[in-house]
Formats: structure tokens, sequence, C-alpha cells
């Protein structure tokens, strides 16, 4: 009947124009409402819920890798003791040597001093090299426990707290093990069964004294030049330490 026709019509009309409006509300922005419902949008403009979640998720992993690589080189640092390579103002006797960063000049004459590096830690391993800038009278390297007696100013091989320690001239020294006021001259031994060619340990101007403080094994190693090194017990909680004579003696640090 025309009734039923023109009624018809009118809801195709309504559905139609509802249609319009329904997807006006999510077609993009300066198209007119009549051509939004022909306007298919574009595939890389449609961002998914689970999407958004797994790129949301990638950063989040990528922010926790980048955290446990800070952290994982952090651990490294620590056990490789590759640390700063700086001496210790507080434990350095600066009366008479300027410290500068990782350089130690020798300001006054005719009394030894000591500089003193590392961390002081209990576990882990400590590397460190020394270049020999300048050498004037007596120089020892090595390391020794902290705190040291006597404190005063002196020679390291006087010491009467444990110490190891090679001078200049290659000697070998060891303190505080067979008695406070003992000093043990180690190069015999270590001749005859450690560093082979590379004995003995004597350093001058631009030479590099490599050490290594084993605190879980309690380990004390030294070489001159990428030289085999000798090997010593070492003591909880010892520190590298250089021991300067004369006027203008001067070294330097190199983080390993």
């Amino acid at each position: 009947p025309p009734e039923l026709g023109s009624t018809l019509k009118m809801l195709r009309l309504v559905l139609a124009s509802a249609i319009v409006a329904c997807t006006s509300a999510f077609a993009p922005s300066g198209v007119p409402a009549a051509g939004r419902f022909f306007q298919r949008p574009a595939l890389s403009a449609r961002v998914s819920p689970l999407a958004s979640v797994a790129g949301g998720r990638s950063q989040v992993r990528a922010a926790s890798l980048g955290l446990r690589c800070a952290e994982d080189a952090d651990l490294s640092l620590f056990s490789s003791g590759s640390g700063p390579a700086e001496f210790c103002s507080e434990l350095t006797q600066t009366e008479h040597i300027e410290l500068a960063g990782n350089r130690a000049l020798k300001t006054s004459a005719d009394t030894p001093a000591f500089a003193i590096f590392g961390s002081g830690k209990m576990a882990g391993i400590e590397q460190m090299s020394v270049k020999v800038v300048k050498q004037q009278g007596c120089m020892f390297i090595g390391a020794c426990v902290v705190p040291r007696s006597p404190s005063s100013p002196g020679y390291a091989d006087s010491l009467r707290t444990w110490a190891v320690m090679a001078k200049e001239s290659g000697s070998v020294y060891r303190t505080g093990v067979l008695g406070t006021k003992l000093t043990e001259y180690m190069g015999k031994e270590i001749k005859k069964h450690q560093m082979g060619d590379s004995y003995p340990p004597k350093y001058k101007a631009d030479d590099v004294v490599w050490m290594e403080l084993n605190h879980d094994e309690q380990s004390f190693k030294l070489s001159v030049n990428g030289g085999s090194p000798f090997q010593l017990k070492s003591v909880p909680g010892a520190r590298f330490f250089v021991n300067m004579e004369g006027l203008d003696s001067a070294v330097e640090l190199v983080a390993e």
C-alpha cells in the first residue's frame, strides 16, 4: 500500500541519518559529515589497544634493561676495582705530597712519605697501574694495611704493620709478618719460584707498575711493564701505596 511505502522510505532516511551521525564522531576532522560515512580510515591511523599495551611493555622492558645494564656496570666496576684512579687525600701525607686527581708529586726533600689509593674494601678484586713520572731517591710501590704503624712519614720497608712492596732497585720486601720490627727480604724466594725472566721488578721513570689485590683470596700481585708478576699473601682491607723520598718525584695512576 502507498502508506507502507512512505513509512519505509522515512525509516530508511532516519536510519541513514543516524549512521552518519555515529560515524562522524570517529572520522578524521575536516571532512564533511556526509563524506565521513564513506571515508575509510587509513590503516596507519588505527591504533589497537593491544598494540598500545605492547608498546608500553616494550618501553618498560627497555627502561628495565637500561637500569640492569647500569647495575651490571656498577657490579663490574666493584668486582674489577676499576674505579676512579685517584689518590686518597685523607690517608696521603699531603704535607709532603701534592695530589692532583690521579697524580702525586713529592714537594719536600729527604722525608719519605706515603700516597695511599684503593678502595679499602673487603671483597672483590682491585687492579691498578702506577706510571713512574719521575723517580728521585728511594721509591717503594706496593700495598699496606690501614691504619699503618708508624703513621708518621718514613721509609715503607720500616713499617711494623703488614706491607708488601717493590723498591725501585727491584728488591721485594714484606713487613709485619714475622715480627713488628722485622723486615723480610723476599727476593730470593721470588727469584727461585716466580717471575722468571721478569725478575727483578725494578722500575724507573716512564715504567708502569701493575698491581692487584684479590680481597677474596687475600693475595697481592705486582709486575713491571707487563712482565710476569710475583704473588704474596695479602690481608683484609689492604690498600695500594707509593712511598717517595726525593723532591719532585712523581707518579700517575691508571685504572685497569
